[in-house]
């Protein structure tokens, strides 16, 4: 009797198991792969990192740049509005870093078809949804997926369709579940003040890959057996088949919007509302390079990339260096040029919190919009503002242009001056000098080597060497400055030496009933020694230097208790070679 119960009730389900599976294989041909790929300036930075990478045998992270210029991918699907024209829905966090886009569509027996040139009609980051349109004149679909015209309810069986990824390549998925939440919001947090949602919360099946596929109902007496009821869009961290996509409502509003011709003032106020939500944000008393990262334009993420990275290694403190670098590859750029921008505010400011207003915005030739930040000490920034995928971004902001030729001056001003070598903290020179003990008895020449600790305020170790005939060895304090002109820089030094000298020397004495004799006898004198000159360095070699100097030592002392006063005092020129390290 139990295997009759079974039995029947497979017979039951067949029917509408074989009639979903149907539809499924149907919906291949409207939902793809939208592949993307990035902007060259930021695609040429990380081919410098995967080289610098493979130098120093970081293969783990070569894998990882490789693998991210592939470029990213997600899921959309063919809408077919009444006078034909074909486009795709998708997330806008999908395409939202593309240089290029395209879709490809693969059926059930393997084979493939692409459609390139992709362009953003629309996309809107608060609903998360953006609308893609084929290149003019093309339109390869006669019908799209079907749009409900309902809302679905808690219980109700959905289904979603998509291209999650199986390692780094897309596979379709197929999968089913229940609405769990029909009408669910996620609150802000520490980390996000922004409210997401209304979402429909279901149980099908969201991997990553999934995002800009279609959350679908079933629908009888259709070529299609489904209809589109939302728009995967995430999938909740911690929780057990908490799905979201956006509401099919949400979706026809934004599409509507999207293809309604607009006028200046509607772009106009649409720009004034993104600029007070983005000075707003400059007034938290906290980091803000996160929030500015929201509105950066792609053109200016892929213009400043290389350069923001350098600057934050360079001078960002610990605390931020481990917070940016610690996000995904993109979000760190974003964070970096957001960090750059931000350092920049502050400088301008001269305060802690920043509490900046909005001066008199204007238009430009070029349909760009210039607004200026005005800060609380009456200095101001000038920000220029575009429309990007039909959303307004920042294009640059004071010295941070979108102009990659302005950034690559900035990225070799910083090579030079990073090559440029003033600061350090040990030098080590050798060279030749030239001593003197007055008139009647000049030294000649001798090894001069100093090795010096510190940066601007010094000390160190100073030695002039003639063998066993004649040496100084001293410790010196002294302060070095630093003069950078191009691509020279010269270093202007002074140092006072405390220390001891000693040399040999042949006296005459005559002793009663004797004759003259002659000896040598050592003399240690100890004193002082003022020395003053010159370093100079070049970009070129980096930490490599050239130095002269002129060196006035005052010794003074005794012969070991005979009473033959002696009074050495030198003046030394020096010339040398030595390294900042």
């Amino acid at each position: 009797m139990f295997k009759k119960i079974i039995f029947c009730f497979c017979l039951l389900f067949f029917p509408v198991f074989l009639f979903a599976q149907t539809g499924a294989g149907v919906l291949r041909d409207y939902v793809g792969v939208i592949h993307q790929s990035y902007h060259p300036d930021v695609v040429g930075f990380m081919n410098k990192l995967k080289d610098l990478a493979k130098k120093r045998g970081r293969t783990e992270v070569v894998s990882n740049i490789e693998a991210f210029l592939k470029g990213g991918f997600g899921s959309g699907f063919v809408y077919v509005d009444s006078a034909g024209n074909n486009y795709i829905l998708t997330n806008y966090h999908v395409i939202t870093k593309a240089y290029t886009i395209s879709i490809e569509f693969e059926k059930q027996d393997g084979t493939k078809i692409s459609f390139t040139g992709l362009n953003v009609i629309a996309a809107d980051e608060n609903t998360d949804i953006a609308l893609l349109a084929f290149p003019p004149g093309e339109r390869p679909f006669k019908t799209g997926l079907p749009l409900a015209s309902r809302l679905v309810e808690e219980g109700e069986d959905v289904y979603s369709a998509g291209f999650p990824g199986l390692g780094a390549n897309p596979v379709w998925q197929f999968g089913r579940g229940i609405v769990s939440n029909a009408r669910v919001v996620i609150p802000p947090t520490e980390e996000d003040n922004r409210e997401y949602g209304p979402w429909v919360q279901h149980t099908a099946q969201v991997d990553a890959g999934n995002s800009g596929g279609p959350l679908l109902v079933m629908e009888e007496g259709q070529s299609i057996a489904y209809s589109v009821v939302g728009i995967n869009t995430a999938s909740g961290v911690n929780r057990q088949a908490a799905n979201y996509a956006i509401p099919i409502n949400t979706a026809l509003d934004f599409i509507s919007l999207s293809l309604k011709d607009k006028d200046s003032g509607e772009q106009r106020r649409k720009l004034e509302e993104k600029v007070r939500e983005f000075v707003e944000g400059l007034s938290a008393n906290k980091a803000v390079y996160p929030h500015i990262a929201r509105y950066l334009s792609n053109e200016c993420v892929a213009s400043n990339a290389e350069f923001a990275i350098s600057e934050v290694e360079d001078s960002a403190n610990y605390g931020i260096q481990n917070t940016i670098f610690n996000q995904s590859v993109f979000t760190a750029i974003d964070y970096s040029v957001g960090w750059l921008i931000e350092s920049e505010f502050r400088k301008i400011n001269n305060t802690g919190a920043m509490h900046p207003s909005v001066g008199t915005i204007t238009g430009n030739a070029d349909g760009t919009w210039t607004v200026p930040i005005v800060f609380p000490n009456n200095r101001e920034v000038n920000t220029i503002w575009v429309s990007e995928y039909g959303m307004w971004r920042l294009k640059s902001s004071g010295s941070v242009t979108g102009n990659s030729a302005a950034m690559d001056k900035k990225i070799k001003e910083r090579k030079t001056e990073k090559n440029l070598r003033t600061d350090y903290t040990f030098a080590l020179s050798a060279g030749y000098a030239y001593l003197g003990l007055g008139e009647s008895d000049p030294r000649g020449s001798a090894l001069d080597v100093s090795m010096e600790f510190g940066d601007v305020f010094t000390y160190g170790v100073h030695l002039f060497f003639q063998g066993s005939d004649f040496g100084i060895a001293e410790g010196k304090f002294g302060y070095t400055g630093a003069i950078r002109i191009n691509k020279v820089a010269l270093m202007p030094f002074g140092n006072v030496g405390f220390g001891l000298s000693w040399h040999e020397k042949d006296y005459e004495y005559s002793y009663s009933g004797l004759k003259e004799e002659k000896f040598g006898i050592s003399d240690i004198s100890t004193g002082l020694s003022f020395q003053g000159g010159i370093k100079v360095t070049t970009s070129y070699v980096p930490g490599l230097f050239l130095k002269t100097a002129y060196q006035f030592n005052y010794y003074r002392g005794d012969f070991f208790g005979r009473n033959v006063p002696l009074k050495d005092v030198t003046h030394s020129v020096i010339i040398g070679v030595g390294y900042l390290f």
